[in-house]
């Protein structure tokens, strides 16, 4: 949030078009097109102009549909529908032609834990590296110390 710039209710009002509600999917259009994330309920009031916001019915969840569109198989999806020359876009347009079989919610509930459980795997899994790659630089430089101190 260091990065958020804020702007009054008369003027968050009047880009009614461009509010955030806690739930929507929020997916990049320019940048890293196709990118998605879920509104948090922290964030009941927000508003973005350059988003392709996603309302998704009761039975439909937003995680899983961020899960897709995060997915490499969505990321190929959304980049078969990329607009523009220069400068990339996944416009409103694009992505109401995107088809996707969604499954039963209490299916999506379940794929939705198996992605965060994995991706928390992962990221316990980058932190290991992590410490690991650390010792090892550390042990690297106390051998090279000691060879060209003669304690070797």
């Amino acid at each position: 949030m260091e990065n958020a710039m804020f702007i009054d209710e008369a003027f968050h009002r009047a880009l009614k078009k461009s509010q955030l509600r806690p739930g929507d999917l929020a997916i990049v259009r320019t940048g890293y097109p196709g990118t998605a994330a879920v509104i948090p309920p922290e964030l009941p009031d927000s508003n973005c102009s350059d988003l392709v916001i996603v309302r998704p019915s009761k039975e439909v969840n937003p995680h899983f549909l961020a899960a897709f569109f995060n997915s490499a198989f969505g990321k190929q999806l959304v980049l078969g529908k990329i607009v523009g020359a220069a400068q990339k876009h996944f416009n409103i347009t694009v992505a109401k032609e995107v088809m996707l079989h969604v499954p039963p919610i209490a299916e999506q509930r379940t794929i939705v834990a198996m992605v965060d459980d994995l991706r928390e795997e992962t990221r316990c899994l980058a932190r290991l590296y992590e410490r690991k790659h650390a010792a090892l630089e550390a042990l690297k430089k106390s051998l090279l110390h000691q060879a060209f101190t003669g304690e070797l």
